[in-house]
């Protein structure tokens, strides 16, 4: 360890790795963050419904992460053996993964979302406007999920190989477009909450353009190399599913049991 320490080419190419990556993963918690600090300029009841419908995205959120995990193993491993067909086959298991993911969870979230604020809001003084705030918030911000599951299967592909400045630049586009347009949708447009809803959802949807773009000038897992001739070998679906179900019930039982932390207090 301490020769480790002591071997600078080995610290300057950690540092360069772990800091985007640090720095990426604080950015993206406030780009959820912000419509929670932004709305709190309105009213108590417009805080309550997005700090509701952010507890129901977060475990989405969580759980899309455990999707994408068991084919980073793979993606790694083929980066390291340079196999790059099959490097992008894993890639494309993440992209298959995260649309069954959204059909899924997204019928669920939708039909089931006002259960959960109904019951975030159950001893609060107004929780019909609690409600009526959420989801007006809600459906936009579900819709803002779907650029989120395909941002997150190119940039968890990008630091598995180590290009970790392309996801954290992607992630600064999004986070001073959510807040511009939080403020001018919120305060010059006055339209509340959904203008927040609006604004978290187009930051989405710019971060996964940029990491597009950016994949593209790169010229690694470009939109040609990916989507043309887009299968998965059945082999390499059978041993990602192996390695994913265990990491997905992982991330599932964390994300549910913080909720119900969240619920019970």
């Amino acid at each position: 360890m301490l020769k480790l320490l002591k071997d600078k080419a080995f610290l300057k190419r950690f540092f360069s790795i772990a800091f985007p990556v640090m720095l990426q993963q604080m950015i993206t918690f406030f780009v959820s963050f912000i419509d929670n600090l932004m709305v709190s300029g309105l009213t108590n009841e417009a805080v309550s419904a997005v700090y509701s419908v952010n507890q129901l995205t977060f475990f989405m959120f969580v759980v899309s992460s455990g999707v994408v995990a068991g084919a980073g193993i793979f993606v790694q491993q083929f980066y390291g053996s340079k196999d790059h067909k099959h490097l992008v086959q894993s890639h494309r298991f993440k992209l298959l993964a995260s649309m069954l993911y959204l059909l899924i969870i997204l019928p669920i979230a939708f039909y089931f979302g006002h259960y959960v604020i109904e019951f975030y809001s159950r001893n609060n003084d107004n929780p019909a406007e609690i409600l009526r705030l959420a989801l007006e918030y809600m459906p936009v911000i579900l819709l803002g999920f779907i650029p989120y599951v395909f941002t997150a299967s190119y940039s968890t592909s990008l630091r598995e190989t180590g290009r970790t400045m392309e996801p954290m630049l992607a992630s600064l586009v999004a986070f001073f477009i959510n807040i511009v347009f939080n403020y001018l949708l919120i305060y010059v447009f006055e339209l509340g909450v959904f203008g927040a809803a609006i604004a978290t959802t187009l930051a989405r949807i710019c971060e996964l353009l940029a990491l597009l773009y950016m994949c593209q000038r790169t010229k690694f897992l470009h939109l040609k190399d990916v989507f043309t001739n887009f299968r998965v070998e059945g082999y390499l679906v059978k041993t990602i599913s192996r390695k994913s179900l265990p990491l997905l019930g992982n991330e599932i039982l964390w994300a549910g049991g913080m909720v119900m932390i969240s619920m019970a207090y």
